[in-house]
């Protein structure tokens, strides 16, 4: 009887030991699991960011930080510059109108002086084409023949997406494929750009962080599972932090971004939450 109590007894305390070492390994690898997914997500937030701002100028808003109220999680907006060209609007385009032509130049008659940037471009190759509109005609053309082009006004701060599926060489224009009305206004005076420009959104969707593309809900991508907060500090040069970084703000005066990524599992039974952040430079700072 002694023996089989003292073997009850030991048998006992091994199970318990071992049954807690199990669930410390599973909490570990659980933790690890965790870690090592925020660590996947801000690498791919920190590639974007790096790269943020390319071909830009300061007065366009190449990094957009959504504050989300009352703590909820932000939004983050990153853009960048396609083509080396960019084009200069040189006819009024009016807000709720749905004009197809985006002029690009405009001819005057001495003594007459076009706008800033609407006068003739040359044509060096002297093969019909003004040497600024043939890379977007190329571009184009490389890509199934509709892209988006991005129209900015720098005065305003604002800007919008649309189709462009065609070009004129003679009368130099673009062509809007949308049959829909414009958002806002674009004066020339105000010296307003178009671009071809990517634009990727990161926001928090439930649990999923999820990547959109160019403002297209159809190129929604789901890239993280399990996170519970995202939020993004823009530290400025003067080493003050913003929650906020607005299209009015210059990105030109950055240091950094800090990004902080938060995540919830609760495989083992028991919730775990983890939090990772790193701050991340938009290296095309240093061109501005």
């Amino acid at each position: 009887m002694i023996a089989m109590i003292v073997t009850s007894v030991i048998a006992a305390t091994v199970l318990s030991v071992t049954l807690s070492s199990r669930r410390l390994l599973r909490k570990d690898q659980q933790r690890s699991q965790v870690n090592q997914d925020l660590r996947l997500g801000l690498d791919l937030l920190g590639v974007d960011i790096r790269q943020a701002g390319e071909r830009l100028p300061a007065d366009f808003p190449a990094l957009e930080i959504v504050d989300g109220a009352s703590g909820a999680p932000d939004t983050l907006i990153i853009r960048r510059n396609l083509l080396d060209q960019v084009l200069p609007v040189c006819k009024k385009i009016t807000k709720d109108t749905s004009t197809d032509q985006v002029r690009i130049s405009k001819v005057t008659v001495p003594p007459d002086v076009p706008p800033k940037g609407c006068g003739p471009v040359a044509d060096d190759d002297a093969d019909g084409w003004p040497e600024n509109l043939e890379p977007w005609r190329d571009y184009r053309d490389g890509n199934g023949g509709v892209v988006k082009a991005y129209v900015f006004n720098p005065v305003k701060h604002w800007g919008e997406f649309f189709l462009f599926d065609g070009d004129g060489s003679n009368t130099q224009y673009i062509h809007k494929a949308d049959t829909g009305n414009w958002l806002h206004t674009y004066r020339v005076t105000q010296q307003c750009r178009v671009y071809i420009i990517q634009e990727r959104r990161y926001e928090l969707n439930g649990d999923v962080l999820e990547l959109v593309l160019d403002e297209d809900a159809g190129t929604t991508q789901r890239l993280l599972h399990g996170v519970t907060d995202f939020q993004i500090q823009a530290v400025m040069s003067d080493g003050s932090v913003t929650d906020a970084l607005n299209v009015a703000d210059e990105w030109g005066d950055l240091a950094a971004l800090k990004v902080t990524l938060t995540a919830e599992s609760e495989e083992t039974g028991q919730p775990m939450t983890r939090e990772v952040s790193a701050r991340f430079f938009p290296r095309n700072v240093l061109s501005l």
